[in-house]
């Protein structure tokens, strides 16, 4: 072996990666010269990273198009501008199954037709009402006045409890967890992974692919690749060379003095002289800091490494679609009532679920067959995995209290008697009238 080529593969062992993939490739191409091995090369191969000069150069490196005059700071964008354009997927293989797979848009993948919905029986019943003494409601608003800052105690001591009205408020809620599936041709920087192409095997079809979720009923996204679609091709934005040109200088490798101007003088505002600008040393451009005046830039979609590894990405969106109904002629929030313990009057699940149909209060079934059709529209290209409802029946105890002429009224709510009070009559005490 000659020492030119030996000084190119030292060369190329100090510029190339440290993957262990890399290094072994090496090694075995130093041996095959050696030994005047004749095995062809591997199909896929690592190229050599390119890496911009570490100390300033004279003239740029850049040979491309390049603007006839020099540049102001101002006038040059302050980040590296989106590539325009764009990879020809016409020349990638396409799987049967995917031709309608393009890149930076998703393609929407229609759910196969799904005929084993079932139906869960219905289980209902109809929940009495617990009762709340005028005792026990004015030992419950006191000990809430209690809770609160500034409130007094004179109403809830002396108030006349006029009537206690008793009902129940309804909450209804249906989940419906459905899968849905976008391709989409994406890439990876290639730096020596493994590749597997259309030789490799045949490509599922996209509901084929195996995707599971790691829990029922929560949002949550996975991107897979699709077996056997993958192919290493050059960048398409700097076409294998691992570099672009300066977003910040255009390729020149300077730009104008931001002192001077470029007009190589600076004026004294004290005196009337003027003097060659220190700043650009009296050449009226300076070097551009971004590239060190070599015009060229690391590519910003291969990162100088020239080659990209595309293939199919399936992406697998698990959606919990969540629909409310309240039954409740109270002005409690429906937060409270989320919060409320209640009675279970219903609750089912299972592939699918029917809307409520016989259960005593029509608003309810009116309400659940609303919901259903919203969540089999929002379905439509998905894939239902589970759905459940649950009727909650939380009773609730509308009391209606006199203090000093005027008429107020409280609430009692839930199994673990929650107070919800719109409105007091004493809510500030002396001290902070003072303040």
């Amino acid at each position: 072996m000659d020492r030119s080529r030996r000084y190119q593969d030292r060369e190329v062992q100090c510029r190339v990666t440290d993957s262990p993939s890399a290094m072994a490739a090496l090694h075995q191409k130093q041996h095959h010269r050696e030994e005047g091995d004749k095995t062809p090369p591997a199909k896929h191969y690592l190229s050599l990273k390119w890496a911009p000069p570490k100390l300033t150069v004279d003239a740029p490196g850049w040979d491309g198009d390049i603007p006839s005059d020099d540049l102001d700071q101002d006038d040059v964008p302050g980040q590296p501008l989106l590539p325009c354009a764009t990879p020809d997927i016409s020349l990638f293989h396409t799987p049967a199954g995917y031709e309608n797979t393009t890149h930076g848009r998703p393609s929407i993948v229609p759910p196969p037709d799904d005929h084993d919905g079932i139906h869960q029986e219905q289980d209902h019943e109809f929940v009495e009402v617990t009762g709340v003494s005028e005792t026990e409601a004015r030992d419950l608003l006191l000990n809430y006045v209690s809770q609160q800052c500034c409130y007094g105690k004179a109403a809830a001591k002396n108030m006349h409890i006029m009537t206690i009205q008793e009902s129940h408020s309804l909450y209804y809620k249906l989940e419906t967890f459905a899968e849905g599936r976008t391709t989409s041709w994406t890439y990876e920087i290639y730096l020596g992974q493994k590749v597997e192409g259309p030789l490799s095997g045949k490509s599922p079809l996209p509901w084929e692919v195996s995707v599971k979720p790691d829990n029922m009923f929560e949002n949550q996204v996975k991107r897979v690749e699709v077996p056997y679609t993958a192919c290493v091709k050059s960048c398409y934005v700097c076409n294998a060379t691992g570099y672009n040109r300066c977003y910040k200088c255009l390729g020149r490798g300077r730009i104008r003095c931001k002192f001077c101007g470029g007009s190589v003088h600076v004026q004294h505002k004290d005196i009337f002289t003027r003097q060659f600008c220190s700043g650009c040393s009296g050449t009226g451009r300076i070097r551009c800091r971004t590239c060190h005046g070599d015009g060229r830039i690391p590519c910003q979609i291969c990162d100088g490494y020239r080659q990209l590894k595309w293939f199919i990405e399936l992406c697998v969106q698990f959606t919990n679609h969540t629909g409310e109904h309240f039954v409740d002629s109270t002005s409690i929030p429906h937060d409270l009532m989320r919060q409320a313990k209640g009675q279970i009057a219903l609750q089912n699940g299972g592939k699918r679920v029917k809307p409520i149909d016989s259960y005593p209060n029509t608003e309810i079934c009116e309400g659940s067959k609303k919901l259903y059709n919203i969540q089999v529209n929002e379905t439509v290209n998905e894939k239902i995995l589970q759905q459940k409802h649950t009727l909650h029946v939380v009773p609730v105890a509308e009391i209606l209290y006199a203090w000093n002429g005027k008429i107020y009224k409280f609430f009692v709510y839930g199994h673990d008697h929650k107070i919800f009070v719109p409105e007091y009559p004493v809510k500030c005490c002396w001290g902070c009238m003072i303040l």
